[in-house]
């Protein structure tokens, strides 16, 4: 069996080493999503807007037929050095994740200066003792 991986290097496999396969896009895939925001933004705002990006993607005249279940928020995820992770999923047809993805992100940033929803950078605070 030969397999290509995303990066292309090309994987053989012999037919009497496979033991176990894993299809990650047999029928179906999954959009998975992390968004970053900072501390200071309202979670239930943050969520409407996520959720409203993802309903547009279902409903977008040319993607929206590449989505079985919109995205949505899933939940907050994380709380990391400088942001919440949000987490959201959706279902789309094979092989097209990273398309909507990629759409999503561009989309969510738009959307993001809209509102005024920051997006972190790392920062970090110095204190000067005197």
């Amino acid at each position: 069996t030969v397999l290509r991986d995303l990066s292309g290097k090309v994987h053989t496999i012999p037919h009497g080493e496979i033991s176990t396969t894993t299809n990650f896009t047999k029928y179906w895939s999954r959009i998975v999503l992390d968004v970053g925001v900072a501390y200071k933004e309202n979670m239930q705002r943050v969520f409407a807007v996520l959720n409203e990006v993802g309903a547009e993607l279902g409903n977008h005249p040319e993607l929206g037929l590449k989505v079985i279940d919109p995205p949505k928020v899933l939940r907050l995820n994380s709380f990391g050095s400088s942001e919440l992770t949000i987490r959201m999923l959706g279902v789309c047809k094979p092989l097209t994740q990273w398309e909507l993805t990629g759409w999503l992100r561009v989309r969510i940033k738009e959307r993001f200066d809209e509102e005024g929803i920051e997006i972190p950078f790392p920062q970090m605070d110095v204190h000067v003792n005197k």
